[in-house]
């Protein structure tokens, strides 16, 4: 933490890497130029103390808001060489199933998990929420789970301890850690960190039988029977036994109790992943994806003896994750309702694509969701154009305005500069040929601090932002940038650049594409 090379990096990542940048703190303070990060730099030191949050509301997509904590940039700054500093060190003894907010894992890595546990038996799951886990972790208990003292202690206890500023109103804060900080998500994974290792503990120690009711006779088994899945304060615990489950409950409970939390009791259920069970339907949601076992004959799953089980797990988006995406594209329309129709197609593209990105790896396509997604977005988009016209018959001129035939089919696409179709992405289009029994989930027990170059600049790109362009890109670059030659980690923000920019003639094709570094990018444009 007393090196300049470290500073100087810190600085950069808060000042130029981040997408928060130009966002201030109580200070005001934002988007540095260079003579201020040089300054900034040249300042940063352990001082033990802090400068009180700026609080930002951020509503709820099921109403209501969430408290949100803008460091100023000197704490920011501060706080990126503290996590530089502190998370290798603990990112060597995080559990294996823990996937939130940890440099080279992701949702996707969350969701294989539970398709590799799930795909041959069904399970009860404890469907867990912890109540305000953020605003209630105890202070005194997380200091002591870091484990360091004297300054590093004092600086991390005055970030916990600074407060915040809400519409000029300071509020004291005495247990949480702010959402919005460099080194919240650090924090908040050191304090739920060994629930899992709880379990097991107490697994190893029990009789436990099979699903076959064959006793598990070894204690690694015994503790494997457990399946436990972590994405931030977000997990589910999965057993065939519903009294295991059940006390599995009873020992999260007293774990999160140690640090000053709890479980909501609206929220935390326990569920079946094939069958109703108190009243809850079957299957569970987790991280957008609704997981759930269906009786089938003809797509049956089969067992290890090559026997079919008489059902199949399906993951795909949940409703609710397919009705905010839909909010969002309507709330787009109504606000470009005069709009022309290559203003409306750049707008929405972005927002497809990324949705469907996240959620390619799941059986979007091969279930009835896909195409009755694109039936939704064709009738929004036709009113659309509805209500752009005023001729007589609006909704038969729309379509022949709008829609232009594309090899051999009808589409919604305009032409650009060039004479070229643009047309609107459709979720088959981009999720096509991705499915996530072939992804290959990351190494449980390895870190992106263990110096494989090799393995961690092949998982670089996050799933959820890969494509079949990018994995061409990455292949033929061999993974490292274009701009500087250094090798892609899994921790840095790679964007697509056009080598001849559009403006100037250049393609949307792939022979005018590369992969940079953001900040490679930043300096080319």
């Amino acid at each position: 933490m007393n090196s300049y090379d470290f500073k100087k990096l810190a600085v950069r990542k808060v000042t130029q890497l981040n997408r928060g940048k130009k966002t201030a703190g109580v200070d005001g303070i934002k988007n540095l130029n260079e003579k201020q990060r040089v300054w900034l730099v040249d300042n940063l030191r352990i001082t033990g103390k802090a400068h009180p949050v700026r609080r930002v509301m951020i509503p709820k997509p099921k109403g209501g808001f969430r408290p949100l904590g803008i460091p100023t940039m000197y704490d920011r700054a501060l706080q990126a060489l503290f996590v530089m500093a502190l998370e290798p060190e603990f990112e060597a003894t995080f559990e294996e199933n823990s996937y939130g907010f940890r440099p080279g894992r992701s949702p996707i890595d969350a969701m294989k998990q539970i398709q590799l546990c799930l795909q041959q038996a069904d399970r009860f799951v404890l469907d867990a929420d912890i109540s305000k886990c953020f605003d209630k972790i105890n202070h005194e208990k997380l200091l002591v789970l870091i484990d360091h003292k004297k300054k590093v202690r004092t600086q991390i206890q005055a970030w916990l301890e600074s407060g915040n500023i809400f519409e000029g109103i300071f509020e004291s804060s005495d247990a949480g850690t702010p959402q919005g900080g460099v080194i919240s998500p650090l924090l908040s994974n050191i304090a739920l960190d060994g629930i899992e290792k709880r379990i097991g503990d107490w697994a190893e120690t029990q009789r436990l039988f099979r699903p076959n009711g064959k006793l598990v006779d070894k204690k690694k088994d015994r503790r494997k029977s457990i399946i436990f899945v972590r994405y931030a304060d977000d997990f589910v615990v999965m057993n065939h036994n519903l009294s295991v489950i059940q006390k599995c409950k009873e020992i999260i409970s007293e774990f999160l109790a140690e640090r000053g939390l709890e479980l909501s009791d609206a929220k935390t259920k326990i569920v079946h992943t094939r069958i109703v069970f108190e009243k809850n339907e079957p299957g569970f949601e987790f991280l957008g994806f609704k997981i759930k076992h269906f009786d089938t004959k003809k797509h049956s799953a089969k067992n290890n003896q090559g026997h079919n089980i008489g059902f199949r797990l399906l993951i795909f988006p949940s409703k609710n994750s397919r009705n905010k995406h839909f909010a969002t594209i309507d709330q787009i329309l109504r606000q470009n309702k005069t709009a022309k129709q290559s203003q409306i197609v750049r707008k929405l593209n972005p927002i497809i694509i990324g949705w469907t990105n996240y959620f390619r790896f799941s059986h979007l396509l091969t279930t009835k969701i896909g195409g009755s997604m694109e039936q939704i977005l064709f009738n929004k988009l036709k009113y659309w154009g509805k209500r752009k016209l005023n001729s007589a018959n609006k909704l038969l001129n729309a379509y022949d305005k709008f829609w232009h035939k594309i090899n051999g089919r009808r589409q919604f696409a305009f032409k650009d500069r060039n004479g070229e179709y643009v047309t609107i992405s459709l979720y088959r289009k981009v999720a096509k040929g991705v499915s996530l029994v072939k992804y290959v989930k990351v190494k449980k027990d390895v870190s992106v601090y263990n110096g494989d170059l090799n393995y961690w600049s092949r998982r670089a790109i996050t799933p959820d932002l890969k494509t079949r362009t990018r994995d061409k890109l990455l292949k033929r670059q061999n993974y490292k940038c274009s701009a500087c030659g250094k090798t892609f980690l899994p921790f840095d923000i790679i964007e697509t650049d056009h080598i001849t920019p559009i403006a100037k003639g250049g393609s949307h094709k792939i022979t005018n594409l590369q992969l940079l570094h953001a900040v490679c990018h930043d300096r080319k444009i």
